[in-house]
């Protein structure tokens, strides 16, 4: 497998390992409300119409449900920056990364009640990925200046095998379960395939040419072994099902013209030209909302209302669970225990809001 060896391509990888990490925080988003004209004709005008669906209006106003207060908030004592955040399997330990301008990172790890210290380490990398914390409690995450995946015991933050990081398979988007981590393939034109890193062992598997043409975005099944893709195959939308261990498609979900795919988990949220949503498989109406991901476990969509308050929307039923108020946050740097029981995001450079459902 070839390895980076010079510095363009070292900052290219960089440049698209945020992207990619960012790209939780950094959905694909909703479509506005539309005006709704409400003449019938330019010779005869229509009756008053309901205040919702005149010219200009918006849509009612979406009940963003309770207010969700944090169960703890967490003041890590370690240098630096907080440049990461996991949670373990059961929700009971943070794992916080963190990086100062002159040194390595260092990992530590916290009470996710109380917020005490367990254990630090310090990485030996200047520059670390997104931190995975997988099922079976290994800390996962890339190293971009060593070239590898490096991983960590989850109790005392032991070094433990790692593997090269190659020419593809960057960061993405993990199934924690399976303990792999998927991403679009640099190696192929457009990153129109993708690939499955196994962080056990360092095998890599990729789509076969072609699969993916036309795709739009994907996501990861947590505990299903299945990747999703919104792809455009010769003008028509679908969502395609792959095999999360080898990647070839098993079925496909067509969808009508000027429908889109926003967020996977138990279902998919999906977005008609209108900006009506409903779930997948289904047909249950979601609010309008601006959906940016699903939760680890893929119960809970994480939406934005009007005002960029943080919304939690159940994926099984479509109701609203709650809201975290705007206000300075950090969803890039957040995370889910498996069962998504427990939420944790950096709420400031120095401050972690860990929340329970």
């Amino acid at each position: 497998m070839a390895k980076l060896s010079n510095r363009s391509v070292a900052l290219a990888a960089l440049t698209l390992l945020f992207c990619l990490t960012a790209a939780a925080a950094c959905g694909s988003g909703g479509t506005d409300d539309a005006d709704i004209a409400g003449a019938d004709s330019a010779n005869s005008p229509a009756p008053a119409a309901p205040a919702d669906i005149n010219p200009g209006a918006t849509a009612p106003e979406v009940d963003l449900g309770p207010v969700l207060e944090p169960a703890a908030m967490i003041t890590p004592d370690q240098p630096g920056q907080f440049l990461g955040v996991a949670i373990s399997p059961d929700g009971a330990r943070l794992a916080v990364a963190s990086h100062t301008d002159d040194g390595p990172y260092t990992l530590g790890l916290y009470d996710a009640s109380t917020g005490e210290q367990l254990v630090t380490a310090k990485t030996g990398t200047p520059r670390l990925g997104r931190l995975y914390w997988m099922a079976d409690n290994r800390l996962v995450a890339a190293s971009i200046t060593s070239d590898l995946w490096l991983s960590w015991d989850g109790t005392t933050l032991a070094e433990l095998p790692s593997f090269p990081l190659g020419t593809a398979c960057w960061d993405g988007r993990a199934d924690k379960q399976a303990g792999a981590v998927y991403s679009h393939d640099g190696l192929t034109s457009m990153g129109e395939n993708l690939c499955r890193y196994d962080s056990a062992d360092g095998s890599m598997v990729r789509t076969a040419e072609g699969v993916l043409a036309g795709g739009l975005e994907f996501w990861v099944v947590p505990a299903t072994g299945e990747v999703k893709v919104h792809r455009d195959s010769e003008g028509a939308t679908e969502l395609l099902t792959l095999d999360g261990a080898t990647l070839t498609p098993t079925s496909a979900l067509p969808l009508e013209p000027g429908e889109r795919v926003e967020a996977v988990g138990e279902t998919a949220w999906i977005e008609d030209f209108d900006g009506n949503s409903r779930t997948e498989p289904g047909a249950i109406p979601l609010p309008r909302l601006h959906v940016r991901w699903a939760s680890g476990a893929g119960s809970i969509f994480v939406s934005n209302g009007d005002n960029d308050d943080i919304v939690f929307v159940s994926a099984v039923d479509g109701t609203v669970i709650g809201h975290i108020p705007s206000g300075p946050m950090n969803l890039t740097f957040s995370d889910w225990s498996l069962d998504d029981s427990v939420f944790a995001r950096q709420h400031s450079d120095t401050m972690i809001e860990v929340y329970k459902f």
